[in-house]
C-alpha cells in the first residue's frame, strides 16, 4: 500500500480519487450533499469516451474491453450528448439531464458477470478483495474500495462491516464503476446549469449595454429647476 493510496483511505471513499482535498460541498436536488462543481474538477467531456471510462474507475486494458464492447452493441452514436427535461413538483420546477453516451456505458458496464454469495464469507481478507477489483479493471485508486480497511473513518461500523463481509469483490467493483457513473451525472448537470446562468448574465450585461448606449444620445430632459418655458413655468 503506497502513502498515497492509504491517503485516499483515510480521506474517505466519498471523494472521487482525483479531486483535490479542499472541494466545495453543496445541497443536491434530493437534499444530499454532493461536491460543488467547479473547473478544478476536471470532468472529462460530455463525447470523451476514454476520459468517461477513466473517470469511472477503469485501467487501460479495461478501457479498450468497454470501447469494443461500445461499438459492438452500438453501431451510431447517439443523436444528441445531453437530453433535457423539466419535471414539476407542486410549485418547483425541477431541470434534469440525461447523458446517453453515459447510459450506454453504464449499462456495458453493469452487464457483467456478479456471483452471488449466501453466506457470511468468515475468510473476508480486505488486500484479497482490492486484488480482485484490480483482477475486475479497476485502477488501484479505485481498487482499494472494493474493501473495508482500518484506515477508513466507517472500519468499526457495524453495518459497514457486513456489507462488505457479504458481497464479493465483482460487487464492489460494479458498485463503484455505477456510483461514479451516476455521480458524474450530477456534476455534468452542475455544469451546464452553471454555463446557462453565465449566458444569461452575459445577455442580461449586454442588454444593459445596449440600454445604456441609447440613453447616453438621447438629449436631456430640461430642467424645471432652471425655469425652462418649455417645462411650462412662468
Amino acid at each position: 500500500m503506497t502513502p498515497e493510496l492509504e491517503r485516499l483511505l483515510v480521506r474517505g471513499r466519498e471523494l472521487h480519487p482525483t479531486f483535490p482535498d479542499d472541494v466545495q460541498m453543496t445541497t443536491g436536488l434530493f437534499g444530499t450533499e454532493v461536491v460543488k462543481y467547479t473547473e478544478s474538477l476536471g470532468l472529462p467531456d460530455l463525447d470523451d469516451k476514454r476520459g468517461i471510462l477513466c473517470f469511472v474507475g477503469l485501467n487501460d486494458s479495461m478501457i479498450d474491453w468497454a470501447l469494443d464492447q461500445y461499438h459492438a452493441d452500438f453501431p451510431s452514436e447517439p443523436e444528441e450528448l445531453v437530453v433535457k427535461s423539466k419535471s414539476f413538483n407542486g410549485e418547483t420546477t425541477i431541470e434534469s439531464f440525461r447523458f446517453p453516451l453515459l447510459d450506454r456505458f453504464n449499462s456495458i458496464l453493469m452487464k457483467r458477470d456478479i456471483q452471488e454469495i449466501d453466506e457470511l464469507d468468515i475468510n473476508y481478507v480486505p488486500d484479497d478483495y482490492v486484488r480482485g477489483g484490480l483482477a475486475e479493471g479497476l485502477r488501484p485508486e479505485f481498487a482499494i474500495f472494493c474493501g473495508l480497511h482500518p484506515l477508513e473513518k466507517d472500519y468499526e461500523s457495524e453495518e459497514h462491516r457486513d456489507y462488505f463481509y457479504t458481497r464479493t469483490y465483482q460487487e464492489h467493483a460494479d458498485n463503484i464503476m455505477g456510483n461514479w457513473c451516476s455521480y458524474l451525472k450530477v456534476l455534468w448537470g452542475q455544469k451546464l446549469r452553471l454555463e446557462a446562468a453565465e449566458r444569461k448574465t452575459d445577455r442580461d450585461s449586454a442588454v444593459d449595454d445596449e440600454i445604456g448606449k441609447v440613453e447616453a444620445q438621447l438629449e436631456p430632459p430640461r430642467s424645471i429647476i432652471n425655469g425652462d418655458d418649455e417645462a411650462g413655468i412662468e
